[in-house]
Formats: structure tokens, sequence, C-alpha cells
């Protein structure tokens, strides 16, 4: 039985297939959950809750205790770290991260905090939506850039 489950292991990771695993059945230690490959049936769309995947989007009260404490900041530069500070505590939907850029003044700040909260989005496929919150064409094709570059 533990070679079955050991091979079942290997071809889920070797054919990016979706599978939940014992590996206590594997291994001999109860207890050991695991979900491989895959992203809960949800293929990467959003399931009506805002959660795509296995990320939830911030609530809109948390949303709007991020953004405020980034909009209260007097200088650009203590609006730019308190924005990754925050930032990187929540998950943020493309459309929220757009909205967040309203909280900082110069594009290129709306520019810096958008690749920095490219790593907190549950739908990067929509991030296109963030680009378009920015002012100039210039600054959006380098985020767009940024982004084909990590992809």
């Amino acid at each position: 039985m533990n070679k079955l489950l050991l091979l079942s292991f290997l071809l889920v990771l070797n054919f990016n297939l979706s599978a939940q695993i014992d590996l206590g059945d594997i291994f001999g230690d109860n207890g050991i959950n695991i979900q491989i490959g895959g992203n809960n049936g949800n293929n990467g769309n959003n399931n009506g809750n805002g959660q795509y995947g296995n990320k939830r989007a911030c609530s809109p009260q948390d949303f709007n205790y991020v953004y405020n404490a980034i909009k209260s900041e007097t200088f650009a530069s203590d609006r730019l770290s308190t924005g990754r500070r925050l930032i990187s505590r929540f998950y943020f939907s493309s459309q929220q991260v757009a909205q967040l850029m309203s909280a900082y003044d110069y594009d290129n700040d709306r520019l810096e905090m958008a690749k920095f909260a490219y790593a907190y989005t549950v739908d990067p496929q929509y991030y296109d939506i963030v680009g378009n919150s920015l002012d100039y064409k210039s600054t959006a094709r380098e985020l767009q850039e940024y982004v084909d570059s990590i992809r």
C-alpha cells in the first residue's frame, strides 16, 4: 500500500495534477495531510467570495484600515514604508490594489507599490486594472514589463 501511495505522490508532482495525500500512510506518521498541485478546484477563478485558489482578498474593513493608514502619512517616504509593511500582512484583489494606488501622490511611488503588491495579489490575471490606475502610459508599460518578467 505504501508503494502505491508513494507512486501516486510522484505522479501528482510529475504531471502537475491535484490530489490530497495522507503522508502518514506513506511514511508511517499519522496526521500529516497535504494538498498537492491544483488550487482546490478553483482553477484560478473567483469562487464568488473574494477567494482565488488558496488565497482570499482582505475584507473591506482590513482594506480600509490599510488604505487609511497609508493615506494618513504626511511624507511620501512614510507612505511607501507603511504601504510595504501593511500590504505584506494581507492579500488583495487587483481591484483593491488599484484603489490603494490612489493613496500615493506620485506615479513613481504608485509603480513601486504596484510592483511590491503584485506578490500579495490573489488574482494576478486581472492586474491590468492596476496598470490602468497609473497616470502615465510609460509607467503602466513598466509595470506590465515587470509583471511579464516574473510570471
